[in-house]
């Protein structure tokens, strides 16, 4: 009988406003048992490096990601930093390299942005 191996664990990246940092814990907190199981990796802001370039640690991980969720409201839409990453996550997922995720998390009319074009979850 052959071992059984793990399948690799899929990289998740989560952008969301820092108005939304409530919201971005209980998410990350739902995604937790998938992380034991080692189904998933997942990264933030949160977890930035403290001395490191924020820009810099926020794209290497955005390279890395097979997915990136947006954690949409109206201050998602408000941040530059957050548009600036919803830019790039789009350009990889025409690319090829991710699958972008919208979220939900507050009312906003985010059907008018880029993101329009995707199912949303609520």
């Amino acid at each position: 009988m052959q071992p059984q191996t793990m399948p690799h664990p899929v990289s998740l990246v989560s952008v969301a406003a820092p108005a939304d940092s409530a919201f971005l814990e209980t998410w990350e907190t739902y995604l937790l048992p998938l992380q034991q199981a080692g189904l998933i990796t997942f990264w933030s802001k949160s977890q930035l490096s403290v001395g490191a370039n924020q820009q810099e640690q926020m794209l290497a991980h955005l390279d890395q990601a097979n997915y990136i969720v947006f954690l949409l409201s109206a201050d998602f839409f408000a941040c530059n930093i957050c548009l600036a990453l919803m830019d790039e996550g789009l350009l990889r997922q025409q690319q090829g390299s991710t699958v972008v995720i919208p979220l939900l998390v507050r009312p906003v009319a985010w059907q008018n942005s880029p993101l329009g074009v995707f199912t949303c979850l609520p």
